[in-house]
């Protein structure tokens, strides 16, 4: 730094000016802990928003938990009406707010786009304002002020050249005659460029691009949670509401054989029955009381288990609103066809852990390729100057000095242990990626033929108890007027009405059955929405909805993955830095 030679003098209110200039800024760049965390949130959101659009995710994303949530509101006492007929929607809304597990993934997203902020820092422009200053003296007391501030910018280029420039200025002042002694300042400048190994591009930015690569997976993880959790929400829901109408039905046989049980003890006590007749709808009274106590236990336990589920307090009283499973309860299925080869094609374009598992390989090749370069010497071009000037309390400057070194840092590949096995271990984990997409591409088809199989066996299990019920029920009629005409024997109604009660209770299972098998297999080829709507499936062109119980023809799936995996590292993947910010 060069200073003016002009003659200003250095007196005593200049130098408190200088002091408090000098505290100013010290001053200015300090903020509170709550404008640290402001500003965090603040670049930390913008990223995870960028990251979710990008998977077309667009709902809010807060890692700070509502105080009024309804588990919050319960715990301080307050009135919740509005738990007395929760629908489906709102259960959901509410597991969101309250699951731990969906806390924990929130916040394993907004750490990554954390540590992403400080690897941005470290390639931009880093600014540093460090000064310190000290008092000595003796036996008379204070004789000598130090101060000394300095002022550095840093920048990594696009190139990989580290650059690097200081100012600084250092003053001694003597306490006992109150005269400005020394005052020095100081420019320097360092540039560091590697010239060999380090010197690629994917050597420069590699930890930028790990960083960068680190949100997408957690936010491709976030959202397959998001999916995932809210599908288990809705098989838990319905699941409480298929037990509510198995209660229902087991009720209802059970208020039909206490009338038959009634109805045979008036008929044996006349002489009309027989007393084995008598015992038999007695009996057959008694189980259907067990099964009544069994399905009630049962149905608590869901509750339970569904109030865990949200994070509610399980002592709570808790409705669930059925409008919407009568309502689907009444329309029945709508059979859908789909080809394995189509789910399966569909399911590798879209799944967020297949485009993991070909990111890994991708990081893989990209590692492998750095550590071979680490193999080559090593040779960093250096370039430095300094530049310093003395400030005398008349005004004048003296001792100017300018000194600068260009230089060659070089390491040659005589010793290269560390980083032989770093290449060594760099290619089995190539290999391990690699054979790790395979198996997770193996087993997204296996779980989409399960899928399938799964909703084609409910469907027929449905179609059959569809069928059945009817039947069951002409049974039950044909039987309890054939008893009374005395054609039938107590039995015949008994097991009629044994055979009606199978059958409701098959339907309504194989209802939801097919519901949530329908639900897994658009989850599976990752075709599932979660908004502020709740769960919506996607309209896709390889589904056909049937009007008859047709057989899919189940085509077999061309192994098109090896070539993906293979290539993974020649397409560009997303989270990668662009190369305009560099």
């Amino acid at each position: 730094m060069t200073f003016s030679k002009s003659r200003i003098p250095f007196s005593e209110p200049r130098f408190q000016l200088l002091s408090l200039a000098f505290a100013a800024a010290i001053g200015s760049g300090c903020m509170s802990t709550v404008e640290h965390e402001a500003e965090a949130d603040d670049e930390v959101y913008q990223i995870v928003s960028e990251r979710r659009a990008e998977l077309g995710a667009g709902s809010d994303f807060s890692i700070n938990p509502s105080p009024d949530s309804l588990r919050q509101r319960i715990l301080r006492g307050e009135s919740v009406p509005e738990i007395g007929a929760l629908t489906l929607l709102q259960c959901q809304r509410i597991a969101a707010e309250n699951s731990r597990d969906y806390q924990a993934r929130r916040e394993s997203l907004y750490l990554s786009a954390l540590d992403l902020t400080l690897e941005r820092y470290q390639f931009g422009y880093r600014v540093d304002l460090n000064g310190g200053a000290s008092v000595s003296g003796g036996d008379s007391g204070a004789e000598s002020f130090d101060a000394d501030a300095g002022l550095t910018f840093q920048r990594v280029m696009g190139n990989g050249a580290n650059v690097v420039l200081n100012i600084g200025a250092d003053m001694f002042k003597g306490l006992a005659s109150g005269n400005l002694q020394s005052l020095f300042g100081t420019l320097g400048l360092t540039i560091t460029k590697p010239l060999l190994s380090g010197s690629s591009e994917e050597a420069i930015f590699e930890s930028l691009t790990r960083a960068e690569r680190r949100v997408v997976d957690q936010a491709r993880n976030y959202e397959r949670f998001r999916r995932t959790f809210a599908v288990e929400m809705f098989s838990r829901y319905w699941r409480v509401l298929e037990e509510v109408e198995v209660v229902k039905n087991e009720e209802t046989n059970f208020a039909n054989l206490k009338t038959l049980r009634e109805r045979n003890e008036a008929h044996g006590e006349a002489g009309r029955l027989a007393d084995i007749e008598v015992g038999q709808a007695r009996q057959n009274e008694l189980r259907a009381e067990a099964r009544v106590i069994t399905a009630r236990q049962r149905l608590d336990g869901l509750l339970d288990d569904l109030k865990f589920f949200m994070g509610l307090p399980v002592d709570i009283e808790l409705g669930l609103d059925s409008a919407a499973f009568q309502t689907m309860n009444n329309e029945g299925i709508r059979p859908i066809a789909v080809l394995e080869s189509d789910a399966v094609a569909l399911a590798m374009a879209s799944r967020f852990d297949m485009a993991t598992s070909l990111d890994n390989v991708a990081d893989a090749e990209r590692t492998l390729r750095i550590v071979e370069e680490d193999l080559g010497a090593q040779v960093d071009l250096i370039v430095s100057g300094n530049n310093s000037n003395q400030l005398h309390s008349d005004g004048s400057t003296d001792n100017s000095t300018l000194s600068w070194d260009v230089g060659l840092d070089v390491n040659l590949p005589l010793d290269r242990m560390g980083e032989r096995n770093q290449m060594r271990a760099a290619r089995i984990s190539l290999e391990s990626a690699k054979r790790a997409a395979f198996e997770n591409a193996d087993r997204i088809r296996l779980e989409l033929r399960d899928d399938l199989r799964r909703l084609k066996a409910s469907e027929d299990t449905f179609l059959i108890a569809e069928s059945s019920v009817p039947l069951a029920e002409k049974r039950v009629e044909s039987a309890a007027l054939k008893l009374e005409a005395g054609r039938a024997e107590t039995r015949d109604l008994l097991e009629a009405q044994e055979d009606l009660l199978q059958a409701r209770n098959s339907r309504i299972t194989a209802l939801v059955d097919y519901q949530l098998a329908n639900l897994d297999l658009f989850l599976d080829m990752e075709q599932l929405d979660v908004n502020e709507d709740g769960v919506q499936t996607r309209d896709l062109d390889i589904i056909e909805w049937r009007t008859s119980d047709n057989d899919l023809n189940q085509a077999g799936v061309a192994d098109a993955t090896a070539e993906n995996i293979a290539g993974a590292d020649s397409t560009a993947s997303a989270g990668e830095p662009a190369k305009e910010g560099r």
